[in-house]
């Protein structure tokens, strides 16, 4: 190095660089260091200044500078040592560190400091948060958390960071990503219940730990990491909107390790982190359900669409092959098994002999088999998975119910967790799990239409005398079992014309389907609605002239719309009387509300003769057919609201009905997952409450039961002001002094 000049100002400040290099801002001290011409700079007499360089003589800022060097790979933070000579007295030893600025324009925040020096830099901690919060990417969040640990790691100076996420419900925490050395101490135990280790403390109380005595705290359970001589660590809880997605944490070998300010930079980072982690795992369920969706209709045989989804599972999560094991109706044996790639063509022997031993569906948690044979849970023992690959087993939960197991293989874990992938597996599983259970209801639906269409529905007693009206010859060519109109109003409104959904998009009149849905409405049926009425429905504000004339070409829409090709005014659904109006439901049209009455008519009439098991059979079938609020896609229309009043107390009525048949057979898990959907839709039900909290009782969950009363009170209080009725109450005193009724 050579000397240029000798400088008054301090040697040590910061600095600024742009997306170019070049300095944008500075002060006295780094003015000395970089050459800056500080008399230019601050308006006085130019000083010769002293030009700073790094060990090999490379200039800071420069092409070849080491730090700028690595921003430009991608790092958030750089540093290097520099030299500074041509003041009196000994040359000058400088830490040079610079963060990279957010942005598109790029470039760095720079500070020169004493390399003994350990005092902060709020400007430098706050420039290094932004920069990594901003980098974060839904799209690809497992690798921007992990690069985002590096990062991490450099700027707090910590020798190991760990991500562990939340798996679903809360349960448990598994580790997820890690950067550092020392990975097999660290692995020594990479799962933690609920309140059990750090992780799980975390969990539980949503706070963060910080201790410089790691070496004496008894929480700490990774005994191999305290003889590698760990004393600092601080963790905080990754924070989303429903509650707690993780913990991050930050682990010291040091003694004099800076916790205030690794705390300060976790804490900052922390909600963006868990939001972003949030969205990821939520993008990875929604892009499954997609699919799902797109495979499995009413038009698929379930066997393809799930051979299809199991390839999409082994595809999405990286794996070399999986399989999908689907339980039969009592959980007791494998119904239907699929295989996909390189995945063992043997059945577990836990799942073949009896499933509900199985660990992963009777806790209802992912399992990570990996490692030493004796360290898995004894009925995973008899699995004879080889050592090389490592599985995950997965609980398949849709609606509360575990369906099946999906497992996936793969052929090593790389230098990464055994739980690497645990987490995004449990949440692939559960919704995996609701699509096998919906796909299950559209079969069982459709063949109850089936045989709804055969006789059921035409029935006088039913759905009154069937309609003379002649029909088109289009019709003759298609299946019986296939309605040429569709038409569910239970949940959000849909239509299909011929089994193709007809898109509200389409439409260009949005009031085409409005005067579509009030004809439909249940309590106009068997009466034709005035033109009047219907105008008053469409536009209550509008002038009548004006009103009428729009009237007319909706009417006139509405049949090109739903009305064959060659009806040619012989017209089949939308008729009229004059000025009335009303929809033919008589046609060739399946209306999931006249199923829904029709069901639940035949349940209360085997339920009248006795037959209990029929009962129960065309109860399922209604509250299958409920997929929501009656026209639940219209929540202020006050033309529905009375009919979606009455749907849903039949709803309600017929989830207890079939409550108490349950519990007459002895089935009470299924009565409480009955009553829990059914306040779903009226939490405020307290009669609901009550059957629930016997349900639970009987079925030998008396703490829940309890548990359950007291939701019940304080929902009541809190929302009706009012106290539980005599019953309930009464209820609770027989629970405590019973085990069981």
């Amino acid at each position: 190095m050579s000397e240029v000049g000798v400088t008054r100002a301090p040697l040590e400040g910061h600095f600024a660089i742009d997306g170019s290099q070049r300095l944008v801002e500075w002060d006295h001290g780094a003015a000395a260091i970089l050459g800056v011409p500080v008399g230019q700079a601050l308006g006085r007499p130019c000083y010769t200044v002293v030009r700073g360089e790094d060990a090999f003589g490379r200039p800071l800022c420069g092409p070849k500078c080491p730090v700028l060097k690595t921003l430009r790979q991608g790092h958030v933070a750089g540093r290097c040592h520099v030299r500074v000579q041509g003041v009196p007295g000994p040359p000058s030893r400088l830490l040079c560190e610079l963060v990279a600025r957010p942005g598109a324009l790029g470039g760095a925040l720079g500070r020169l400091r004493s390399a003994d020096g350990g005092d902060r830099s709020l400007a430098h901690d706050l420039a290094a948060v932004t920069t990594l919060t901003t980098s974060f990417s839904p799209s690809s969040f497992p690798g921007s958390i992990a690069s985002s640990l590096g990062y991490l790691r450099d700027i707090t100076g910590a020798d190991w960071a760990e991500v562990f996420l939340a798996e679903p419900d809360g349960q448990g925490m598994a580790l997820t990503w890690r950067h550092g050395r020392f990975r097999s101490a660290f692995f020594q135990k990479v799962h933690f219940r609920f309140n059990e280790g750090y992780p799980g403390i975390i969990l539980a109380t949503q706070q963060p730990i910080l201790t410089d005595g790691l070496g004496g705290d008894s929480r700490f359970l990774r005994s191999r990491v305290k003889d590698l001589g760990f004393h600092c660590y601080v963790g905080v809880p990754l924070l989303c909107s429903w509650g707690v997605a993780g913990s991050v944490g930050v682990v010291f070998r040091s003694r004099r390790a800076d916790i205030s300010r690794a705390f300060d930079l976790l804490s900052w980072m922390n909600t963006p982190l868990g939001l972003m982690v949030e969205v990821g795992l939520l993008r990875l369920s929604d892009t499954l359900r997609a699919f799902t969706e797109g495979v499995w209709d009413e038009a698929t045989e379930p066997s393809r669409a799930l051979k299809d989804i199991l390839h999409q599972v082994v595809t999405t999560s990286g794996a070399q092959g999986g399989v999908l094991n689907l339980l039969d109706d009592k959980g007791t044996g494998v119904a239907q098994r699929f295989i996909e790639g390189a995945a063992p063509r043997f059945l577990c022997p836990t799942l073949k002999s009896d499933p509900r031993a199985c660990p992963a569906l009777a806790q209802r948690l992912g399992v990570a088999l990996y490692g030493y044979r004796a360290s898995w849970a004894p009925p995973c023992q008899r699995n004879p998975l080889g050592g090389g690959p490592h599985c995950y087993c997965i609980p398949l939960v849709g609606d509360e119910e575990v369906v099946g197991l999906l497992q996936v293989y793969y052929g090593s874990q790389g230098g990464g967790p055994p739980t690497w992938n645990l987490v995004p597996l449990e949440y692939l599983g559960r919704s995996l799990g609701r699509a096998i259970h919906s796909g299950r209801a559209i079969t069982e639906r459709l063949n109850r239409a089936q045989v709804l269409a055969r006789g059921a529905l035409h029935s006088p007693e039913v759905s009154g005398q069937p309609s003379q009206r002649a029909w088109p010859k289009e019709r003759e060519s298609l299946s019986p079992e296939i309605p040429y109109l569709d038409i569910r109003c239970l949940g959000p409104f849909e239509l299909y014309r011929q089994g193709v959904r007809v898109s509200p998009e389409t439409v260009q009149r949005r009031k085409v389907l409005t005067l579509l849905k009030i004809l439909l409405t249940v309590k106009n049926h068997g009466s034709r609605v005035p033109k009047d009425t219907l105008i008053d429905h469409l536009w209550p504000e509008d002038p009548l002239q004006v009103r009428t004339s729009q009237f007319y070409v909706l009417v006139h829409e509405l049949r090109r719309l739903l009305e064959p090709a060659d009806a040619r005014g012989s017209w089949v659904f939308v008729l009229n009387e004059g000025d009335r109006y009303y929809f033919d439901q008589h046609g060739p049209c399946r209306i999931d509300v006249r199923e829904f009455e029709a069901t639940l008519h035949l349940g209360q009439k085997a339920e009248a003769e006795g037959d209990m098991e029929s009962a129960i059979a065309a109860y399922e079938g209604a509250v299958d057919l409920y997929r929501g609020d009656f026209m639940e896609d219209d929540p202020f229309a006050e033309w529905c609201q009375w009919e979606r009043e009455r749907l849903r107390e039949a709803y309600l009525e017929v989830r207890q009905r079939l409550a108490a048949l349950y519990g007459r057979s002895g089935a009470w898990e299924r009565a409480v997952k009955g009553l829990r959907a059914a306040l779903r839709i009226d939490p405020l039900r307290e009669e609901v409450h009550r059957a629930l909290i016997y349900a639970l009782w009987a079925s030998g969950r008396r703490d829940e039961a309890v548990r359950q009363y007291q939701a019940c009170r304080e929902l009541l209080l809190r929302e009706l002001d009012v106290a539980p009725l005599p019953e309930t109450e009464h209820l609770l005193e027989r629970i405590r002094q019973r085990p069981m009724p």
